[in-house]
Formats: C-alpha cells, sequence, structure tokens
C-alpha cells in the first residue's frame, strides 16, 4: 500500500481537489487495505462526533432553563411584594393602644 494515509482524513472532510479525490478513490479499488482503512477512520470520525454530540446535549440538560430562571425571579418579586405590603399594612394600621382614649 502506498503512502496514502495521510489522505484520508482530507478525503473524508472533503478538502480534496477533484483530481486528487479522483486519484484517491482509484487507489481505494486497487488497495483493499485501504480501503478498510478509510471506513475504520470514518467509524473513529462517526463516534468522534457522536461523543462531542453527547456531550453537548448533557451540558445543555444540565443547564438551567430560561423557564426555570423565570420562575425564580416571580417568586422572589412576588416574595417581596408580600413584604412590603405587610410593612404598609402594620406601618398603617392604628394600634389598639392608640386608638383608645
Amino acid at each position: 500500500m502506498n503512502n496514502y494515509y495521510d489522505h484520508i482524513e482530507q478525503y473524508l472532510e472533503a478538502e480534496l481537489s477533484e483530481s486528487e479525490r479522483a486519484a484517491f478513490e482509484a487507489a481505494m479499488r486497487q488497495d483493499p487495505l485501504l480501503q478498510e482503512a478509510v471506513e475504520a477512520h470514518r467509524a473513529i470520525i462517526e463516534e468522534i462526533n457522536g461523543m462531542r454530540l453527547r456531550q453537548t446535549i448533557k451540558k445543555n440538560l444540565q443547564k438551567p432553563s430560561p423557564q426555570v430562571w423565570a420562575d425564580w425571579r416571580l417568586r422572589t418579586l412576588a416574595a417581596l411584594l408580600l413584604i412590603f405590603t405587610a410593612a404598609l399594612v402594620w406601618k398603617y394600621m392604628p394600634k389598639q393602644n392608640e386608638a383608645e382614649p
């Protein structure tokens, strides 16, 4: 087998010119070991890409969603409004001792 291994990734990533691609495909037809190497390299690339996709999905699932953040802010706002309302009622409500002469 000739030294075509340098071109395997370029071939799989479609980075070869038309003439280089045609020569590489002709070499694959003549050399079954090269064809097996290309298929093995393709499988490795697909597995790596699949792992990256799985890692990306896991990261995104671990991040809090915007909906959770919105719920947290809404709950905080509601709690602050309740505290503010209670403070206003307490301040302006007549005290029992002051109401009696």
